[in-house]
């Protein structure tokens, strides 16, 4: 996770790199794997998760962040197709689980540098959607001229397929 951190915040420092947008990925749930695998294969599922980041964000900042909880720094604006990719993988998983793939997305502005901030705004957007059936993406979005930030969910999945598709 330093490593992370730091080479997101030398990216961020640089001012002939593109813009990162923030994703913490938290799977909801989780718990409940585990008491149905164990602890063994709750590990292997943190791996496969990882693996799958590192996947569908190949050209990316990819972290454990800590217990199932997982961040990626990113230049794509709108990384819903990715964090689909990864969603319907985790599903597919073992679809009988009632675990859930939810992810908090923060685009910081140019003078936002400081990772740790970034990362709990990030946070707090996955954490503005938790314990929602229908929403599984959520970002922080400006809501003032001051630059006070507020979650917003602004992706929810549809019926049709496993949990459904992001629009």
């Amino acid at each position: 996770m330093m490593q992370f951190m730091r080479r997101a915040s030398l990216h961020l420092q640089d001012p002939m790199t593109q813009s990162l947008t923030f994703i913490y990925f938290d799977i909801e749930n989780f718990k409940s794997f585990n008491q149905r695998h164990s602890f063994q294969q709750g590990n292997r599922f943190l791996r496969y998760m990882a693996d799958l980041l590192r996947e569908a964000f190949c050209r990316d900042l990819v972290a454990r962040f800590n217990d199932d909880h997982f961040v990626v720094a990113t230049a794509l604006e709108n990384p819903g197709d990715r964090i689909q990719f990864v969603h319907d993988r985790i599903h597919a998983y073992d679809p009988q689980l009632p675990m859930e793939l939810k992810a908090g997305l923060y685009r910081p502005g140019s003078d936002v540098t400081d990772i740790a901030l970034i990362m709990d705004r990030a946070k707090i957007s996955c954490n503005s959607i938790k314990n929602t059936l229908r929403s599984r993406v959520g970002r922080i979005r400006p809501v003032d001229g001051r630059g006070t930030q507020l979650p917003q969910s602004y992706h929810t999945f549809l019926p049709g397929g496993p949990g459904g598709r992001l629009h």
